[in-house]
């Protein structure tokens, strides 16, 4: 269903919904269901969500960049249904058909205003300063 819906290729507001559908079914069932290769455990680093954004379509967008996707909760996730598909390590919304007005920050909390991240609970975030503060010392 969900690659019908991509195939439309224009803005249909079911198409986050169904990618988010598939997403849990991978989880209950990642044998089954399972078309992806991200490691969820990994995504409570900020460094390592960054690091999901290699492909991203959109680095010609105001706010939709790598650093502020990666920051506010969100890695990258390619697939068959969508090249711009973005999920939150935490609550698991999949935000899909990014505008080049989208804020990253407005759209979690519009569309997953219950998240813990969004919230601004304890969700095993690592920020990339953390990152930075406990990486080894570079010998010169």
């Amino acid at each position: 269903m969900a690659t019908e819906l991509k195939r439309q290729n224009r803005y249909i507001p079911a198409l986050s919904i169904a990618s988010a559908i598939n997403e849990r079914l991978n989880c209950l069932f990642p044998s089954t269901f399972n078309n992806s290769n991200t490691n969820r455990a990994l995504m409570f680093s900020e460094a390592n969500r960054r690091e999901t954004f290699t492909k991203w379509p959109h680095m010609d967008y105001k706010w939709a960049l790598p650093d502020q996707m990666a920051q506010e909760g969100f890695y990258h996730q390619r697939n068959t249904i969508g090249d711009d598909r973005a999920m939150c390590f935490t609550c698991v919304v999949c935000l899909v058909c990014w505008e080049p007005t989208d804020e990253p920050w407005s759209e979690h909390e519009r569309h997953a205003p219950t998240c813990p991240f969004v919230r601004g609970e304890y969700t095993q975030n690592a920020p990339l300063s953390v990152n930075y503060a406990t990486a080894p010392a570079i010998t010169l």
